[in-house]
């Protein structure tokens, strides 16, 4: 957190460009993974390729940003990632009608 608190509105300040630095950081626990915390140097993970393989980046995005750890760690499960993309794309969004809206829109 030193860097997004200090240094880089430091720089943002210190360029005499116009700009905002931010009034709020939000901070985060761990997503741990096989209840650790991730760590590439020990094998600890997820490989990228293989989770992109497995998954578009943008339901990888979507998934981990909604369900950031906020309150304490939180260990990732690849079952649990699966079954809440798959409730959140059919139940939510597939029953919300954002789809069929989005269909006749894009066919204008």
């Amino acid at each position: 957190m030193p860097f997004h608190r200090v240094r880089f509105p430091a720089r943002l300040i210190g360029s005499g460009e116009p700009s905002h630095t931010a009034d709020v950081i939000a901070g985060f626990h761990w997503l741990t993974f096989k209840s650790n915390k991730l760590s590439t140097s020990q094998g600890r993970g997820i490989d990228c390729d293989a989770a992109l393989t497995a998954l578009p980046a943008d339901l990888w995005r979507c998934r981990l940003v909604t369900n950031a750890p906020q309150s304490s760690d939180t260990n990732f499960r690849s079952a649990r990632f699966v079954a809440e993309v798959n409730r959140d794309l059919a139940d939510v969004f597939g029953q919300s009608g954002a789809l069929q809206l989005s269909s006749k829109l894009l066919q204008k």
